[in-house]
């Protein structure tokens, strides 16, 4: 219980027909740590003390797959697509899991097509603008223990939006810093997750389905659907 609490009090722009009544941000979840359990339809809120050393994914019968996350106030830490670091940002927030365009390149998609066409848009969980995206197949996604081959991977121009044009010049440039993956609400489906900046650290475990489906999930298999990509340890 939080008593003598201290928010700040803003407009209804973007809820005024929602039931949502207050947001939590980073000053709150900063102080706690944070198990996503989608499969069973729960977040869940600890304080965890005298824990430094030891694991907190307390449902796992084996060991669970863990990654250390960068200082501040994203969750941000390092993946691998076919083998080379990408910097990746959990976001709860993004309606799919999602590479950019130049990061896509750099990683060498498997399977290239000359002029691909788009195969959806997505929902970037910050601004809720819609972006046009791409599928293509790469030859693995790696992220702690967990080794996916051959997952087909939604890429896009992600911050398009956020650049900044210098005096002088007609160049948009990107603003340093942003991540080169976002990691979705389809990665989170997939996994049971607990994030604990007490440790500085993201735990995790397989729970079942595609990590990252082509496609829009509608709680049912959708005809034409690639099977799941395997997954190795």
């Amino acid at each position: 219980m939080r008593k003598h609490w201290e928010v700040l009090v803003a407009g209804e722009q973007g809820f005024r027909d929602s039931d949502v009544a207050v947001l939590l941000g980073d000053d709150f979840f900063q102080q706690v740590d944070v198990e996503f359990d989608l499969a069973h339809n729960a977040v869940r809120l600890y304080e965890t003390k005298d824990c430094e050393g030891m694991s907190l994914a307390y449902w796992a019968t084996e060991p669970a797959g863990e990654v250390p996350i960068e200082a501040g106030s994203s969750i941000r830490f390092t993946v691998a697509i076919n083998g080379k670091p990408v910097r990746a940002e959990l976001d709860s927030g993004s309606s799919a899991s999602v590479l950019s365009k130049p990061d896509a390149a750099r990683s060498v998609l498997r399977r290239s097509p000359p002029a691909p066409s788009p195969e959806a848009s997505i929902t970037d969980g910050d601004s809720k603008r819609t972006l046009e995206s791409w599928v293509g197949q790469f030859e693995s996604f790696t992220t702690g223990n967990e080794r996916i081959r051959n997952p087909n991977i939604r890429f896009a121009d992600l911050w398009k939006h956020a650049t900044y044009t210098e005096t002088g010049s007609r160049l948009p440039t990107r603003l340093a810093g942003q991540p080169d993956m976002l990691l979705g609400a389809d990665f989170l489906r997939a996994h049971r997750v607990l994030v604990a900046p007490t440790q500085r650290k993201m735990y995790f475990t397989y729970a079942g389905g595609t990590v990252f489906p082509t496609k829009p999930s509608k709680g049912c298999k959708q005809p034409g659907n690639p099977p799941p990509a395997p997954l190795t340890k």
